[in-house]
C-alpha cells in the first residue's frame, strides 16, 4: 500500500518529551524548535498557561496567520482518520488536533515520531495565503 506516514522528530536532541505542539508547528513552517518552543513560552508566560496548552498555542498559531477549521461529524459517521485525512490531502500543510496529540500532514504525508495514523480528527490548522 501508499505510505503516508514519515517517521521523523524535529527535537534537536531526538527526545521524546510530549512536544508534539512544537514539533508540529516545526513541520509546517520550518522554524527551528528552539525558536518555536521560546515563542510558546513568551505567550505562556504573559497568559500564565504552559507553552503546549490550548490557549497558548492557539494564540501562537492565529498570531501566524494559521486558521482553525473544525470537522463536522455527521451522526452516524465515524471520525475521519490522521491516515485518512494525509490520503486526501496531497498538497497543502495542516496541523491536526486529534485527541490529546497534534500531528503535521505536509503533502499528504503525516509526519510525527510514531505511527499517529489511525487517530481520530478533530479539526485542523491551515495558514492563510
Amino acid at each position: 500500500g501508499v505510505i503516508y506516514f514519515k517517521k521523523y522528530n524535529y527535537n534537536p536532541k531526538n527526545k521524546h518529551v510530549e512536544d508534539c505542539v512544537i514539533r508540529s508547528i516545526c513541520a509546517v513552517t520550518g522554524f527551528k524548535w528552539t525558536e518555536v518552543f521560546d515563542d510558546l513560552c513568551n505567550i505562556g508566560r504573559k497568559n500564565f498557561a504552559m507553552p503546549n496548552s490550548k490557549t497558548t498555542y492557539e494564540k501562537y498559531l492565529k498570531e501566524h496567520g494559521f486558521k482553525w477549521t473544525p470537522l463536522k461529524i455527521v451522526k452516524g459517521q465515524k471520525r475521519m482518520s490522521v491516515k485518512q485525512f494525509a490520503s486526501k490531502n496531497k498538497k497543502g500543510k495542516f496541523i491536526l488536533s486529534v485527541a490529546n496529540h497534534m500531528v503535521a500532514v505536509v503533502d499528504g504525508k503525516y509526519i510525527d515520531t510514531w505511527d499517529s495514523g489511525d487517530s481520530k480528527l478533530y479539526g485542523y490548522w491551515t495558514k492563510e495565503n
